[in-house]
């Protein structure tokens, strides 16, 4: 069955944060979030997670914030990020997502959001960006991995437009 460690899904919850504290959410292959937000106005910090899926999962609603944290040892992507606009993500390490066909960070119609100073490492494939727009991704780093370090999808009727890279380094 599904698993979660920590799951958020409630529309009218307003300006919740959830700090971890430096702690840890451990998963497995088969879970599929270790961190799932299905809410508005939501911040993740300092939140360590090991061996889940998917390290942490945005989706639905306006603003999001994730920050400090980290995710290692996974099957699927770092963080994934879905119809969820005006997100900042920044200074966080994702590491050692190395499943065929898997990013380390995948964003998917999420608009206006700042993705800044992170580390992206040892993974099948980098950022993948798909029907976003207007986003700013600064200050990324991207090291080992096995394809791309970031793909901009844009196919027929799905455009990624307006998105500004600044000063990302990508090392394959």
């Amino acid at each position: 069955g599904v698993v979660y460690g920590i799951i958020l899904n409630d529309a009218s919850a307003q300006n919740v944060t959830v700090d971890c504290q430096g702690a840890t959410v451990y998963g497995s292959d088969t879970s599929d979030f270790a961190i799932h937000i299905i809410a508005p106005d939501t911040t993740v910090s300092n939140c360590n997670v090991i061996g889940a899926s998917t390290g942490f999962y945005f989706s639905a609603y306006e603003n999001g914030t994730l920050t400090n944290s980290s995710a290692i040892n996974g099957s699927s992507s770092g963080i994934y990020v879905q119809n969820k606009n005006n997100m900042t993500i920044t200074n966080n390490n994702i590491t050692n997502f190395t499943t065929d066909y898997y990013n380390t960070m995948y964003m998917r119609e999420t608009n206006n959001s700042l993705i800044a100073n992170n580390i992206f490492d040892i993974a099948y494939s980098g950022i993948y960006i798909r029907g976003s727009n207007n986003n700013t991704f600064a200050n990324n780093t991207v090291t080992n991995v096995m394809t791309y370090g970031m793909y901009l999808y844009d196919y027929y009727t799905i455009n990624s437009d307006n998105n500004n890279f600044t000063n990302n380094t990508i090392n394959a």
